[in-house]
């Protein structure tokens, strides 16, 4: 249902089980090449939106918990799980994102209430949003730069959903697309150049391109 492929070639997916239409679960499955068959490196552990890490050591997760959530990470090589989520909060995580570094991800949270935001959440457990003062209902779908020192996602200040990047050093928020039926999604070219994201049209969704050299503070 979801997977990541890093730079590396190495490919981590969900691979859904069917038990009865009342049991379903998915386990992570992993290849070091997307041309071989992967194989299973977690056993029954309701596994969604994995991603693995920049050096292929970590896959983080989502394990579903039915009304809650818990951000687990698997340690690869030594096949064992740190719990990322010990927190207080009643927080269902979605979509996950690494930071280049791989010390560092960030992650949909759906807090009690009905508030969605982008949260930071280090490998030792150390959890922060982005921006405390946002008056976003919705954030979502994070994705760092290439040296880190951004998170691209999308968020619904204005009622309509546009694309916006954190700055993490400055803690600061700018607004990228101001498209009429929306913006969704983004991603980056591989030389951290160009933004690409979804627009709502008429005819349904269409890709949109910018260069990110042409957008002024």
């Amino acid at each position: 249902r979801s997977f990541d492929l890093n730079r590396n070639g190495q490919l981590v997916y969900d691979q859904l089980h069917y038990g009865n239409p009342f049991n379903q679960w998915a386990d992570i499955a992993y290849t070091a090449d997307p041309t071989t068959p992967a194989t299973l490196i977690s056993s029954e552990q309701r596994a969604l939106y994995p991603v693995i890490s920049p050096d292929g050591g970590m896959v983080a997760f989502v394990q579903n918990a039915g009304m809650a959530s818990q951000l687990r990470l698997l340690m690869r090589r030594e096949r064992t799980m740190v719990d990322l989520s010990a927190l207080t909060e009643n927080i269902r995580f979605g979509r996950l994102a690494w930071a280049p570094d791989g010390q560092w991800l960030a992650a949909e949270a759906w807090y009690e209430g009905g508030a969605q935001n982008i949260v930071l959440i280090s490998v030792s457990g150390n959890f922060h949003k982005l921006y405390s003062d946002t008056s976003m209902a919705t954030e979502a779908a994070p994705v760092f730069d290439s040296l880190g020192e951004f998170i691209y996602f999308h968020g619904d200040n204005g009622g309509t959903p546009q694309i916006y990047r954190y700055h993490r050093s400055q803690r600061t928020i700018e607004q990228l697309t101001f498209a009429s039926g929306g913006a969704l999604y983004p991603a980056l070219s591989p030389d951290g150049t160009e933004l690409y994201y979804l627009t709502v049209g008429p005819q349904g969704f269409d890709i949109a391109r910018q260069n990110l050299a042409d957008i002024k503070p």
